[in-house]
Parts: structure tokens; sequence; C-alpha cells
């Protein structure tokens, strides 16, 4: 068997999805399918973590060069896009063979699957990662009455109408794409996993990411880590930190990178937020120890993204077990799985005031302690081995079904 991956990034750049890839990937190859993969080439060349995966020797690939484009610049992240999908032609007709054609969720999935079907007439599994360009309307990017977000709304749908087969990684956005006329029987959820099925338990004495940086800060932690842009939303745990700026012993933490740091950071001097700490996007290999040292992990989306993405960041912080609090829309199915794990929090995604509150709550009540309901979860919902197993299924499956 022969899959085809059509990748919107460069292995070698750091990417958060790039575990997910490495797996299913290795799990092929593996199991003596032949791999091909077109990628998109980015500026930030990072990783060599390719060629460290078990059997990714037996990997070929195919790299298109393209100009980065920041993500603020919308209009030419599109146009980027869309030569990428014409740079891609002749490699959908050199790979004919393939059984199956696996498409990462991208802006121009239409092009990209018009051409596949008209060139290699192969079954298409459209792997939804984020929901364009709804996510952009909802942080003020694009408004829906606008011609562009109409006509780049119409040609999603058609993508998905197009593709054999859609698998999503959450129910609230299955739900999304219900509303957006895909059939539910189309859909399949499948949660994004960490880097590993073992749970994380780093002390903090062999934390790297503490030794590194020199912490020796004994305070109460709150984490942030991750893409610092719109959607992410980290305004709200800014905001929480000069409501709490008075309280000695609870310290903020922004790791990570994005359109918004500099306004973030303007923000956290103006503010005399001396219990903030900024540090840079941290390679991959930190992000167990990042997530670890925290005494509480913040997951925080704009309004309405939780039912247009789902934060990669999700399973690392339920592998450590740690208190976490999610601001997100509260009436979300994401919510609801969260919240009803023991020292799990949910509020309201501008509800800065209730994340001061509860932040300071498990302060006072000083819960560092591990959830053994966070981990079930864990273990139950975000399994690597099982959630890529059931990938695996879906494309055997729809390699037989086009036979």
């Amino acid at each position: 068997m022969k899959i085809l991956f059509v990748l919107n990034h460069e292995f070698h750049a750091a990417r958060p999805s790039n575990h997910l890839f490495e797996t299913l990937i290795s799990g092929m190859l593996s199991a003596g399918w032949e791999v091909h993969t077109i990628e998109k080439h980015g500026k930030e060349q990072t990783s060599e973590s390719v060629g460290q995966v078990p059997g990714f020797e037996k990997l070929s690939r195919h790299v298109c060069r393209l100009r980065n484009v920041d993500k603020g610049r919308l209009a030419r992240r599109y146009l980027a896009d869309l030569t990428y999908v014409l740079l891609c032609i002749r490699h959908y007709r050199q790979n004919r063979n393939a059984d199956v054609v696996f498409l990462q969720s991208c802006n121009m999935a239409y092009f990209h699957i018009f051409f596949i079907e008209r060139l290699m007439k192969k079954p298409v599994l459209y792997n939804v990662q984020d929901i364009f360009p709804l996510n952009a309307s909802m942080v003020g990017m694009m408004r829906k009455e606008g011609l562009l977000y109409r006509a780049l709304s119409f040609l999603q749908r058609q993508a998905y109408q197009k593709a054999d087969m859609i698998i999503t990684i959450s129910e609230d956005m299955r739900s999304s794409l219900v509303g957006e006329g895909v059939p539910d029987n189309k859909i399949h959820v499948i949660y994004n996993w960490s880097y590993s099925d073992q749970v994380i338990e780093i002390a903090d004495e062999s934390n790297r990411f503490l030794i590194d940086k020199g912490i020796t800060d004994a305070g109460f932690k709150v984490v942030y880590a991750g893409n610092l842009g719109a959607v992410q939303n980290v305004d709200i745990a800014l905001k929480a930190a000069e409501i709490l700026k008075t309280i000695n012993g609870i310290r903020f933490y922004v790791i990570g990178g994005g359109v918004r740091k500099n306004k973030l950071m303007k923000f956290a001097e103006e503010n005399e937020l001396v219990n903030v700490t900024f540090y840079p996007m941290q390679p991959s290999e930190y992000a167990p120890h990042i997530y670890s040292m925290a005494d509480l992990n913040i997951i925080p989306l704009a309004k309405g993204i939780i039912k247009t993405a789902l934060p990669s960041k999700t399973a690392f912080c339920l592998s450590c077990g740690k208190p976490i609090i999610a601001c997100v829309d509260t009436d979300s199915k994401f919510s609801q799985m969260l919240g009803a794990c023991e020292n799990c929090h949910v509020v309201g995604s501008d509800d800065a005031e209730g994340l001061a509150a509860c932040i300071l709550q498990n302060f006072n009540e000083g819960r560092k302690c591990r959830s053994l309901e966070e981990r079930e979860l864990f273990k139950n919902v975000f399994s690597k081995e099982a959630n890529s197993a059931e990938y695996i299924r879906l494309i055997k499956e729809m390699a037989s079904a086009d036979k």
C-alpha cells in the first residue's frame, strides 16, 4: 500500500503537529507501507527530527520551496497557499500509484482535492485540525458579511463535500462541521496525542527547563506555553496577572512567540507586572518539562475558537496531571469534558476576573497535587497508541473500499 501525505509545512520546521505525523508515518513504514510526502518549505529550520524516527530512511519526500508569509498577512498567506497547490500538481501526476491521499488541514484544501481528483482519482482523507475561515472571523480578521469570507467559506464547504473522509480532533469541531453542511457519518473524531502515552513525572530538582533557565523561585507557577496570537487570547492571562500582582508568591510564566508577543510584553511593562516573566518559544524536547514545572497550566482561547480548533497542549497538560484552567466557551463539549476532572476548571474566554479568582483559590488551597482523573482522560481519549492505530485502520478501510 502507498500513502501520499500532503503537508502544509516542512518536517524540519518546529511545529506542534510534527509528532502526530511522525507517529503515523513511522507506523505505516513499520507495517511495510510505502509513504511519500509533499511538504511546504518554511523559514524556521530548527529540528532534524525526521532523520531520528525509526524507519524514516525509507520515507520519500519532496519539499516545495516557497517564501514564508507572516500569519497576520491573510491575503498573502492565501496567495502563498494557492502557489503551493500549483507546485503540487506535478507531484500528483508522479504519485498516481498511491492508494490514499492524506491531506493536512489547509486554506486551499478545495484546490488540492480538485487536482487530486482529476489527476490521481484516489480517495482523499482530509485531516481538519482547524476550521477555516470560521476561526479567522471569530478573532476579527474577516467579516462574515464580507466577500472574501463568503468566497473562502464556500471553497472550504466544497472541500468537505469532495473529501472521501474527514478526521477532525474534537467533538466541538465535529458539530461545527455538521453546521457547515458536512454529513455526520462522514466525520470521525480522533483527538491529538502527546509525544508518548507515558504520564509525565518530573520533579523540580531534575526539571531541565528550571535548571537551564536558572529558575529557583519557589513560588506558585502559572504557566502558558505556546503560540502568542489572536486565537490563543493570552491577553486574559496578563489581565489576571494584573489583578493578582499584589499577591506575593504567584508567578506567571509566558513561554512562546507570535504576532501578539510585543503587545503582551508592552502591556506587562506599562502595568508593571513584575509577576510575569516571558521566554521565547522553546525546542519541543522542553515541552514535558515546561508543563510539568507548572503548579497551574492555562489553556486560553478567544471566544468561539474551541469550536474550530483544539490546542495541541491539551494532551501534554493532561499527561502531567497538574491543575488546569481552560478559558473557553463554557457551553462547549470540551469545557464539559475537562471540567469533569478533579483539579480542572473552566472560565469564560473573556472572564479575566474569574481566571484570577480561580488562580487565587488554587494558590490559597495549595493545590499542587496530580490528578488521577486527568491522567485517566489522557489515557482514554488522547492515547498515542490507540488514536494513531485508529487513523491507520481508517486509511486501510478507505484503500480497501476503493478497490
